[in-house]
């Protein structure tokens, strides 16, 4: 079977992304670098492993031989990495470790499937195949019989290697009848990985609430992906997503709840028909904005931004951005709004800043008087002949900044963004401190900390969050940007000292993993007040009334 994972990685990244982040007591069977993994994301938890494990990657590590002794209800999540093989009674262990799970906790399993074309092609051909897998129509009944729910099943799938086999298998299936596209969903996946609840006594499982993501502006992950795919780890919300396309979902009768982020619908028409049909429908129209739209009107330029925004605001049923300062004013054109603050999706270890070459990253995107502030880092490239400039984006700063010692990159992915910055020693982060700019957020300093990466910013906005010297440090004069390099040149102590503070700040509270729950709970109280945001979205709006009340 073909394996795209890395050496030393034991498990498959399906199963990964569906670990709840909102856990706090988790154990984890046969998983060695995936308790590292998930450790990444959800920093605060308590790890319990069983089986294949390294001690320093746990808080605790149970005896499979006392399984069967140990208290129930001790955990919020069980993770079964694989069956486990080499188990005498695998569904005894299936009932021992749903015992484990709190009520209303989840079991997460992956199974290699197996029906895959490789497993049927070895059979084929004599040779022996992992006993330890399990056909999908195999799952309900294991998880039922331990006393679970069954949420929902997500399957692996890989390209085909032995095209020869794996066609002579669909011919074989086809022939007998089999539907064309089951046949080759079945034989296309590797594994399975499935979710399950412990009900509350007397009480049953709610069906997931329906959000989908309409993903408007590209390229804002933490916005978007990473907030999107920690909710889609949660067995109550069943979460999909769209891009540049400001279609209705279909949710049936149940509704649900819909995303829309940085809708800038200038046609007053088009959203508001877009809201009549969404309440017609049952769903809730949430709008995400996380900059001020002044500063949108003035970068693009458009003088008729804030008004569109605040017109589209007041349509939606409720409104979520990043900062109280946004808060407060899109509140004045709709009261239901709800802060969730930027976070890291996940943590790099811990660094050491060592001696040598200081390796600086900028990254600028519509920002004026670029030229100027590259002229003063003059001082510090030539007082520091080994530094290293990393320039995101930014010509005019890239262009006029001093020396050789640069490098350009247009644009990258966040990811790749977010490597590059863990291979840096300092992030500039310089706001001119407009007022359309100070409801932006921390998030430049959220991400160098979390990369042990120190922080060189403007006191606007940064100020808030910066403490100068303990996490961060502000600059007050413009001869501050080339001063403070050159003294953190010369003092990769220093440096270690202030990114490890605010390193460990980022991991104490500002990760995705100690909020994702916040959201869950937000979207969910939303639905149970649907009737209510529907009737205050027609009291603030005439013309939302009128359209619903021609349909």
């Amino acid at each position: 079977m073909q394996n795209t994972q890395h050496d030393d990685q034991d498990y498959i990244p399906e199963l990964l992304a569906l670990m709840p982040l909102s856990a706090r007591d988790v154990l984890i069977c046969n998983g060695g670098s995936l308790a590292r993994a998930y450790r990444r994301r959800n920093p605060l938890v308590h790890l319990t492993a069983l089986g294949n494990c390294d001690p320093d990657d746990v808080d605790g590590v149970l005896d499979p031989e006392g399984l069967a002794n140990d208290p129930d209800g001790l955990f919020d999540l069980v993770v079964l990495n694989g069956t486990a093989e080499g188990s005498k009674d695998p569904v005894l262990l299936f009932d021992q470790l749903a015992a484990r799970l709190k009520p209303g906790g989840q079991l997460v399993a992956s199974f290699e499937n197996d029906a895959h074309w490789s497993r049927m092609c070895d059979r084929l051909a004599g040779q022996p195949v992992t006993p330890a897998a399990m056909q999908q129509e195999q799952i309900p009944a294991l998880m039922k019989g331990c006393g679970l729910v069954l949420q929902r099943v997500r399957g692996r799938r890989l390209p085909v290697s032995d095209r020869q086999c794996f066609d002579g298998l669909m011919r074989v299936g086809i022939e007998s009848g089999t539907d064309l596209n089951q046949l080759e969903l079945r034989l296309l996946t590797t594994h399975f990985v499935a979710v399950a609840t412990r009900p509350f006594p007397a009480e049953s499982i709610a069906p997931p609430v329906r959000f989908h993501l309409s993903e408007l502006a590209v390229g804002m992950d933490v916005r978007t992906r990473i907030p999107a795919e920690a909710l889609s780890a949660e067995p109550a919300i069943q979460v999909s997503h769209s891009v540049k396309d400001l279609t209705v979902p279909d949710f049936g009768t149940a509704g649900g709840i819909v995303l829309l982020q940085r809708p800038r619908v200038s046609d007053p028409r088009r959203i508001l028909d877009y809201v009549a049909e969404c309440q017609r429908k049952g769903i809730i129209v949430v709008i995400e904005y996380d900059d001020d739209p002044s500063l949108v009107a003035r970068v693009l330029p458009r003088v008729d931004v804030p008004h569109i925004y605040a017109r589209n605001m007041a349509l939606a049923h409720a409104v979520q951005t990043s900062t109280p300062v946004l808060a407060q004013q899109f509140g004045r054109w709709n009261p239901e709004v709800r802060v969730f603050p930027n976070g890291a999706e996940d943590l790099a270890p811990i660094r050491q800043h060592e001696p040598g070459p200081l390796r600086v990253l900028y990254g600028g995107l519509n920002r004026t008087g670029s030229d100027q502030l590259a002229a003063l880092m003059a001082p510090a490239i030539e007082a520091v002949p080994d530094l290293q400039m990393d320039v995101i984006h930014d010509r005019v700063f890239f262009d006029a900044l001093p020396g050789e010692g640069k490098r350009f990159r247009e644009f990258l992915p966040y990811r790749d963004y977010l490597d590059l910055l863990g291979q840096c020693d300092i992030l500039l982060m310089p706001l001119e401190g407009l007022p359309d700019e100070l409801g932006k957020s921390d998030v430049k300093w959220v991400e160098a900390s979390s990369r042990g990466v120190v922080a060189v910013a403007s006191p606007a906005v940064y100020e808030a969050t910066i403490r100068h010297g303990e996490n961060g440090f502000i600059v007050r004069k413009p001869e501050d940007w080339s001063n403070l390099l050159i003294e953190l040149a010369a003092d990769p102590a220093l440096r270690t000292r202030v990114a490890s503070t605010a390193w460990e700040e980022v991991r104490q509270g500002r990760m995705m993993a100690q909020q994702v729950a916040h959201r869950r709970d937000w979207y969910l109280d939303l639905m149970s007040r649907r009737d209510e945001l529907f009737a205050n979205a027609i009291r603030r709006s005439p013309a939302l009334a009128a359209a619903l009340a021609g349909s």
